[in-house]
């Protein structure tokens, strides 16, 4: 969990809020508590997809 952690405070640190993937996980994280529980939702969801 800690490396999934480290690579989504990566990925917020790294994506472009105002490119549509942005745009999308600002709405996107709006239900969570956190941008950073968001993005490891998210990024879970991409490597399931892999």
């Amino acid at each position: 969990m800690k490396l999934l952690t480290r690579k989504a405070e990566q990925w917020l640190k790294e994506f472009n809020i105002t490119s549509d993937e942005g745009f999308w996980f600002e709405q996107f994280s709006a239900s969570y508590p956190s941008k950073l529980e968001a993005a490891l939702d998210y990024i879970t969801a991409l490597d399931d997809t892999s």
